[in-house]
């Protein structure tokens, strides 16, 4: 996902935060939060556990929350 963010792709209609490239270990730490949260959530879903495979869900929302925070305008 790092490659979609070349410096400078924060002029509109991006709506990238300068803190990608001001923070590169931040936004790599982040998207790494997100791969292995969507990595749970299929683990998750294949157990037919309705509990667990909703906790992975919002898990892996939050990572996206998370990361939209810090590093979108």
């Amino acid at each position: 996902m790092y490659q979609y963010f070349p410096e400078g792709i924060n002029s509109p209609p991006s709506e990238a935060s300068s803190d990608i490239w001001n923070d590169p270990e931040g936004f790599k730490k982040a998207i790494n939060n997100f791969q292995l949260a969507s990595l749970e959530l299929i683990t998750q879903s294949k157990t037919n556990d309705i509990d667990q495979t909703i906790s992975s869900f919002r898990s892996l929302a939050g990572t996206c929350k998370g990361c939209h925070q810090k590093f979108r305008n």
